[in-house]
């Protein structure tokens, strides 16, 4: 490996790492969301049934 070829591959490597971090990071907050809402949904549909509405 050349020096040349060694800054070019860290140069193509910062952008592709940042964004897979940032892909990965919505992903997960995506998913969180999710299961925040779904659970929420849920515990709001238990108070319901409980209560007879």
């Amino acid at each position: 490996m050349t020096q040349g070829g060694e800054e070019a591959k860290r140069a193509w490597l910062g952008p592709a790492l940042w964004t897979v971090i940032v892909t990965t990071s919505k992903v997960v907050y995506t998913q969180s969301l999710v299961v925040t809402v779904s659970w929420a949904t849920a515990v709001v549909a238990a108070r319901t049934n409980m209560t007879g509405r």
